[in-house]
Protein backbone atom coordinates (compact mmCIF):
# COMPACT_ATOMS: atom_id res chain seq x y z
CA UNK A 1 0.00 0.00 0.00
CA UNK A 2 2.57 2.37 0.49
CA UNK A 3 4.99 2.22 -2.35
CA UNK A 4 1.70 2.13 -4.27
CA UNK A 5 1.59 5.95 -2.55
CA UNK A 6 4.41 6.66 -3.18
CA UNK A 7 4.42 5.32 -7.34
CA UNK A 8 1.43 7.19 -7.05
CA UNK A 9 3.03 10.70 -6.15
CA UNK A 10 5.66 9.95 -8.70
CA UNK A 11 3.54 9.13 -11.47
CA UNK A 12 1.30 12.51 -11.06
CA UNK A 13 4.39 14.56 -10.79
CA UNK A 14 6.14 13.00 -14.24
CA UNK A 15 2.71 13.26 -15.78
CA UNK A 16 1.68 16.64 -14.37
CA UNK A 17 -1.51 15.11 -13.76
CA UNK A 18 -2.03 15.40 -10.27
CA UNK A 19 -5.69 16.66 -9.09
CA UNK A 20 -5.39 18.86 -5.93
CA UNK A 21 -2.71 20.72 -4.80
CA UNK A 22 -2.80 18.96 -1.67
CA UNK A 23 -1.86 15.51 -3.33
CA UNK A 24 1.65 16.60 -3.80
CA UNK A 25 3.70 19.08 -2.31
CA UNK A 26 7.13 20.09 -3.08
CA UNK A 27 9.42 22.92 -1.54
CA UNK A 28 10.54 25.50 -3.82
CA UNK A 29 14.07 25.70 -3.79
CA UNK A 30 16.63 27.71 -2.33
CA UNK A 31 16.37 31.25 -4.26
CA UNK A 32 19.60 31.31 -6.83
CA UNK A 33 20.94 34.47 -5.36
CA UNK A 34 21.86 36.40 -2.30
CA UNK A 35 20.71 39.69 -0.88
CA UNK A 36 23.13 41.76 0.81
CA UNK A 37 23.09 43.13 4.06
CA UNK A 38 20.52 40.42 4.89
CA UNK A 39 20.33 42.84 8.39
CA UNK A 40 21.62 46.72 8.63
CA UNK A 41 20.36 49.38 10.77
CA UNK A 42 20.30 53.18 9.16
CA UNK A 43 19.65 56.67 10.23
CA UNK A 44 16.66 58.09 9.87
CA UNK A 45 17.10 60.06 6.26
CA UNK A 46 19.93 57.95 5.13
CA UNK A 47 20.11 55.80 2.39
CA UNK A 48 21.60 52.23 2.12
CA UNK A 49 22.66 50.29 -1.23
CA UNK A 50 21.41 46.64 -1.36
CA UNK A 51 23.63 44.29 -3.48
CA UNK A 52 22.20 40.77 -5.03
CA UNK A 53 24.62 37.66 -6.05
CA UNK A 54 24.63 34.61 -7.43
CA UNK A 55 26.81 31.96 -5.58
CA UNK A 56 29.53 32.09 -8.09
CA UNK A 57 29.68 36.08 -7.12
CA UNK A 58 28.09 37.02 -10.30
CA UNK A 59 26.42 40.08 -9.09
CA UNK A 60 22.75 40.86 -10.41
CA UNK A 61 21.85 44.30 -11.94
CA UNK A 62 19.65 45.63 -9.68
CA UNK A 63 17.29 46.61 -12.13
CA UNK A 64 16.56 43.41 -13.30
CA UNK A 65 14.37 42.80 -9.46
CA UNK A 66 11.37 43.94 -8.72
CA UNK A 67 12.04 45.53 -4.77
CA UNK A 68 9.62 46.66 -2.14
CA UNK A 69 9.61 47.54 1.25
CA UNK A 70 7.02 45.94 4.02
CA UNK A 71 6.26 49.30 5.14
CA UNK A 72 7.02 52.38 2.99
CA UNK A 73 5.70 54.68 6.39
CA UNK A 74 9.54 53.54 7.72
CA UNK A 75 11.62 53.00 4.81
CA UNK A 76 11.31 52.94 0.71
CA UNK A 77 13.35 50.91 -1.85
CA UNK A 78 13.62 52.13 -5.62
CA UNK A 79 14.20 50.10 -8.52
CA UNK A 80 17.61 49.47 -8.11
CA UNK A 81 17.77 48.20 -4.16
CA UNK A 82 18.10 52.01 -2.96
CA UNK A 83 16.86 51.53 0.39
CA UNK A 84 15.92 55.49 2.35
CA UNK A 85 14.79 55.69 6.04
CA UNK A 86 11.63 57.75 6.56
CA UNK A 87 10.75 56.94 10.41
CA UNK A 88 12.12 54.73 13.35
CA UNK A 89 10.90 51.14 13.15
CA UNK A 90 11.76 47.36 11.49
CA UNK A 91 10.91 47.15 8.28
CA UNK A 92 11.78 43.99 5.29
CA UNK A 93 12.95 44.56 2.30
CA UNK A 94 12.06 42.52 -0.53
CA UNK A 95 13.79 41.47 -4.13
CA UNK A 96 12.03 39.37 -6.38
CA UNK A 97 13.39 37.58 -9.59
CA UNK A 98 10.30 38.52 -12.08
CA UNK A 99 11.69 36.45 -14.73
CA UNK A 100 10.77 32.99 -11.58
CA UNK A 101 7.84 31.52 -12.00
CA UNK A 102 4.99 32.93 -9.92
CA UNK A 103 4.28 29.49 -8.44
CA UNK A 104 7.83 29.16 -6.77
CA UNK A 105 9.51 33.03 -7.09
CA UNK A 106 12.86 33.57 -6.78
CA UNK A 107 12.86 35.92 -3.85
CA UNK A 108 15.34 37.31 -0.54
CA UNK A 109 14.33 39.76 2.23
CA UNK A 110 16.46 41.17 4.71
CA UNK A 111 15.59 43.06 7.22
CA UNK A 112 16.58 46.60 8.44
CA UNK A 113 16.24 48.59 11.63
CA UNK A 114 15.76 52.60 11.44
CA UNK A 115 16.96 54.73 13.91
Amino acid sequence: MFSLRIRGAVICILAGACNSPSEVTMPCPRPAFTLSPQMDTIAVGATLQYETTFPNSQSIPPNELDWSSSNAQLATVDKRGLVTGRSTGVVQIHAIDSSSPPTCPDQWYGTLVVQ
